[in-house]
């Protein structure tokens, strides 16, 4: 969201940088984290509402790496073979 002409800078920004990798701050589940990200090709910014001097876009981007904080309790009800498990499915995509 952007207003007056934060907006055009936006813009601008987008025409001169398009699908390059950035760093920008990512609201999560857990905290604020900064990532090095860059827009998709079918997520590229877009405006989806303009209220007065107002300018909401929609996107989507991806990301290298996520940053993750362990609650250590709650990883304790799962084995080392559950997490090698989980694991070995979602990185190699063999399950």
């Amino acid at each position: 969201m952007f207003k007056g002409a934060d907006a055009v800078t936006f813009a601008d920004w987008l025409d001169a940088n398009g699908f390059r990798w950035f760093d920008m701050p990512v609201k999560t589940e857990q905290d604020i984290f900064t990532y090095r990200v860059h827009f998709t090709e079918s997520g590229y910014p877009q405006l989806t509402s303009q209220t007065g001097d107002v300018f909401e876009y929609s996107a989507e981007i991806v990301t290298r790496s996520i940053q993750r904080i362990y609650d250590y309790d709650d990883l304790a009800e799962f084995s080392a073979w559950d997490i090698v498990s989980l694991d070995l499915a979602m990185n190699t995509g063999d399950w």
